[in-house]
């Protein structure tokens, strides 16, 4: 073993006198002896004396006598060898020499083996790292399927790998590499950026260089290639180099191209579900949320003067009757050609919407006040008013419009300005349609009024303004008293007695006509309940209900309180309630016969005006039927209306039910509906509708006989 501190220039020279074997003349022992020995070392570990196996490893001692009985064998002159041994740290130590046999000049003349050999460690493993490197880049190059390639950018000679090659789908050498031939199978539409892009690297602007392009394939079709490289610069004596990687990307850029598809894919459907959320289908006119959020941002933005912000509410006329004789079909076509008019009356930075059945509205540019929105108005009324042609039917309807800006109510808010629009359009349809109101000073004062309306009502319920008041029913030819029309009346804290037609509309809008109607109940049943414990009979009382009521538990209870003092208890219902699909209405049907059941009677009210058909009321049978006023009235001074009238009652009583006609005003009145056979008379020829407090007095009067005191008739 060598000492392990031994200097790094390490070499040693031997002369070994050699002692042949008798029997095969080779070497069979190296003898130990003096030693010449030139070593850079400062001792020599042992006996003084060295051996061959001393020098060698054990792993390369076979192969050293090989060698050395080869050269003794073939009578060489010299032979190279190399060996390792071990240094005194344990590591490795590689020599590298020349052995050589001489005949010595002594007296013995036997033949020297002459070794000298000097330390080549680093070389070594020098070249080994160099082969594990060159190896490791070799097999990485190979599964990866990745092509290397270079070119000498001073004599032009180029090299292109094997797998360069092979994953194009050449054979490895097919044509000769070359800066053309690589030009040649770059697709045109990447030539642009790839021959600009090495351009630079080669003239030293950029170091390296990262690209994707695509190259021509041995079968026709174009690879994506993936490239890495640069410029190397190999030192003074040889010229730079343009080297590189390609690698196979085609895969990737299919999933990546599959994955922009779906991705432009997802990307359309959510702007698809984006316009649909925000579109009529119908019409592919914004709605309502669209609308709202542009209006919305208007209000957000500060006005410059003499912008506003000005809506125009457009509701078709006569579209029900389209839908009703021609059909929807032809009511989808005609809401689509009154979008086109809308679409084309504005001007394109204008917002136009459809945000009900034929209700559709129109937000004017900033720059737009009530003069625009007139002309725009114009357009369309016009437009509108020409008959559109449907599978070869006309169409014929009209548009009625309202218009609010804040031209004229700077201050309003957004649902301030709607409701403007809203009340100008309803304006326009009862001044008789087709015409364009803008929301001024004199329907805002209506408005307030509205408010201070809508706001007296309410408090009127809770203070319990709202009274019954009580109409005598006459029987035509008895002249006896058959009870009592209950109706409703608001006892108002400074305008006196008012009727429904002051406050019913307001109550349907504010949904609390229900709490009126059972206010009104409720003192019904009192009063009666009070009556009766006073000795004073009423006959019978009825009340106007909506539908909803009839399925109310209430009324069942009001039923029993009123019939358990001796007074029949009866509903009428509208005659439009008994058209004949809600006779069929199973439901209808079922709360119908429960109230037949508990004793209550049915009244058809304003018969004669609805189209009712007389199957439909014949499946409800109601007991009684009441013509409307609208038709008693005039029926002196109209032959027609009195036919009609006639046809009614006559109708009426051959299906078994009684007739009670609304709206006698007078003797003359009386005596014709008598003539006619109508069955019960109600007007003010008897009486006007009376508080409760009146009503035993009423009764009192009427059946004392001094009924000429109390009306006309009597």
């Amino acid at each position: 073993m060598f000492d392990q501190n031994l200097p790094k220039d390490r070499c040693y020279f031997l002369q070994i006198p050699l002692v042949p074997d008798p029997a095969d003349r080779s070497v069979s022992q190296v003898f130990s002896a003096p030693l010449d020995i030139t070593y850079a070392m400062r001792e020599i570990v042992g006996t003084g004396l060295i051996t061959l196996e001393m020098l060698v490893s054990e792993q390369d001692r076979q192969n050293v006598r090989r060698t050395l009985r080869g050269l003794l064998a073939r009578n060489e002159v010299m032979i190279e060898f190399r060996h390792r041994a071990e240094n005194g740290d344990g590591s490795v130590i590689w020599f590298e020499g020349l052995a050589s046999v001489v005949s010595s000049a002594g007296s013995l003349g036997v033949p020297i083996l002459s070794l000298q050999a000097h330390d080549v460690t680093e070389e070594i493993m020098h070249r080994w790292r160099s082969d594990m490197e060159l190896e490791t880049i070799r097999f990485a190059l190979s599964e990866n399927n990745l092509g290397f390639w270079n070119t000498d950018l001073v004599t032009g000679d180029t090299w292109f790998s094997e797998n360069w090659y092979s994953a194009l789908g050449y054979r490895p050498g097919e044509f000769p590499p070359s800066r053309e031939i690589f030009f040649e199978l770059l697709h045109p539409e990447d030539a642009k950026s790839v021959g600009p892009a090495l351009g630079k690297v080669v003239e030293g602007v950029n170091r390296t260089y990262k690209m994707d392009f695509r190259l021509k394939c041995a079968d026709g079709s174009y690879k994506w290639i993936e490239a890495i490289g640069g410029r190397v610069e190999a030192g003074a004596s040889s010229s730079p180099v343009l080297c590189g990687l390609h690698n196979d990307i085609d895969a990737r850029k299919e999933a990546e191209r599959e994955l922009t598809i779906a991705k432009s894919r997802a990307e359309r459907a959510n702007a698809e579900l984006a316009h649909s959320a925000a579109h009529d289908d119908l019409t592919g006119l914004p709605n309502r949320r669209f609308f709202m959020q542009r209006i919305e941002t208007r209000f957000g933005e500060d006005p410059e003067v003499g912008q506003f912000t000005t809506v125009i509410r457009v509701d078709l006329d006569f579209f029900k009757e389209i839908n009703d004789t021609i059909g929807h079909d032809a009511g989808d076509e005609v809401l689509a050609h009154v979008a086109d008019i809308l679409r084309a009356a504005v001007r394109s930075g204008d917002t136009v919407a459809r945000v009900g059945g034929d209700e559709f509205i129109a937000l004017l540019g900033p720059q737009d006040g009530i003069a625009q929105a007139r002309r725009v108005s114009e357009r369309i009324i016009s437009e509108a008013r020409k008959p559109f042609l449907y599978e070869d039917r006309t169409c014929r309807f009209g548009a009625s419009i309202g218009i609010a800006s804040t031209e004229l109510h700077p201050d309003a808010s957004i649902e301030d300005l709607m409701s403007y629009a809203d009340v100008a359009l309803y304006e326009s349809k009862n001044k008789g349609r087709g015409i364009a109101t803008v929301f001024g000073h004199a329907q805002q004062k209506k408005v307030i009024r509205k408010s201070d309306l809508i706001e007296a009502v309410n408090a009127g319920i809770e203070a319990g303004e709202f009274v019954p008041y009580f109409q005598p029913q006459i029987a035509a030819a008895s002249r006896e008293i058959v009870g009592f029309e209950v109706l409703a009346r608001w006892l108002h804290p400074t305008r006196g007695v008012l009727g429904p037609a002051e406050f019913l509309s307001v109550s349907e809008e504010l949904n609390c006509t229900h709490l009126i109607d059972r206010a009104i109940f409720d003192q019904t049943a009192d009063f009666l309940t009070e009556s009766a414990r006073a000795g004073i009979c009423v006959p019978r009382v009825s009340f106007n209900v909506s539908l909803s009521w009839i399925s109310d538990p209430t009324i069942l209870e009001l039923a029993s309180i009123v019939q358990g003092g001796g007074t029949v208890f009866c509903l009428e219902l509208l005659e439009s309630f008994f058209s004949e699909g809600s006779a069929k209405d199973a439901q209808t049907s079922c709360h119908i016969g429960r109230l037949r059941s508990a004793g209550i009677e049915i009244e058809l009210d304003d018969f004669g005006l609805s189209k009712t058909s007389l199957p439909g009321v014949m499946s409800i049978q109601p007991d009684r039927l009441k013509i409307d006023r609208r038709l008693i009235l005039p029926m002196l001074g109209d032959v027609e209306t009195r036919q009609l009238v006639s046809v009614l009652i006559e109708a009426g009583r051959s299906l078994g039910f009684a007739i009670t006609a609304a709206g006698v005003e007078s003797a003359e009145h009386a005596e014709v509906l008598r003539s006619l056979g109508c069955d019960f008379l109600q007007g003010y020829a008897f009486s006007e509708p009376m508080p409760a407090s009146d009503v035993a007095g009423f009764l009192q009067t009427w059946r004392s006989g001094t009924r000429e005191a109390l009306g006309n008739i009597a």
